[in-house]
């Protein structure tokens, strides 16, 4: 999905090529996502996931997923490729504890020390 950040636009144009453009409001907030997303895969080379709280609208033309009650809406995003992700949204069950930010932080200290060995 590509955007065209043009604020006097805000709707959804389909190319020949069946990509989907998006303008406006939501092609800004999309290049946020993408920009925040690419930033945390170069920051961490070794990853090729990332588990991040859902942004509200970020799959606009679509609707969003209804939230379960007792889970929060979450985001995996899977870099295939350097500048090729995908991203799909996910459930996360809300628990007492530590949140699935400090699990994931604590499976990529534990994969980089393994590399170490």
């Amino acid at each position: 999905m590509k955007s065209n950040n043009n604020p006097e636009e805000n709707e959804v144009n389909n190319d020949a090529d069946d990509t989907i453009m998006l303008t406006g409001a939501e092609g800004a907030l999309l290049d946020q996502v993408c920009a925040d997303d690419a930033a945390y895969f170069e920051a961490n080379p070794g990853e090729s996931e990332r588990l991040r709280p859902m942004i509200e609208g970020e799959f606009y033309p679509e609707a969003p997923p209804e939230v379960v009650p007792g889970c929060e809406m979450w985001v995996e995003v899977a870099q295939l490729a350097p500048g090729l992700r995908t991203r799909r949204p996910a459930y996360q069950v809300v628990l007492d504890g530590p949140s699935p930010l400090d699990r994931a932080a604590r499976r990529r200290a534990a994969r980089a020390a393994a590399r170490t060995r």
